[in-house]
């Protein structure tokens, strides 16, 4: 189970920095102060969704550090880089080039050598 919340976790962290940067790109920032893009993004549904994932994720990563070791369990929340890649590139018409590719391949090894 500690796994899987794990996972969720994860999964919603990635989906949080998704939803805060569709948040963000919908604020028109031209000639508007700091101030003003702050209170915008505030309003803004996106935002508060990407808010919500987090908490959803703290609440998750709380439970998964009472059941596994921190340098068992923390490495594994790299994996969010492979979630927000694909986010980014189904909904957000990011690309993903060969070096990103590469990058996602060493953090997967990265995760196997840690938590294996």
């Amino acid at each position: 189970m500690q796994y899987i919340a794990l996972l969720i976790s994860t999964i919603m962290a990635a989906l949080a920095q998704f939803f805060f940067k569709t948040g963000v790109a919908a604020i028109d920032t031209a000639g508007k102060s700091t101030g003003e893009i702050i209170k915008a993004g505030l309003l803004n549904p996106y935002v508060w969704g990407g808010v919500l994932g987090y908490v959803i994720n703290l609440s998750l990563w709380l439970y998964v550090l009472s059941q596994l070791e921190l340098s068992k369990a923390y490495p594994m929340t790299s994996l969010a880089y492979i979630f927000t890649l694909f986010l980014g590139f189904f909904f957000l018409d990011e690309s993903i080039t060969l070096i990103k590719i590469f990058g996602i391949s060493l953090i997967i090894v990265g995760v196997v050598l840690l938590t294996g």
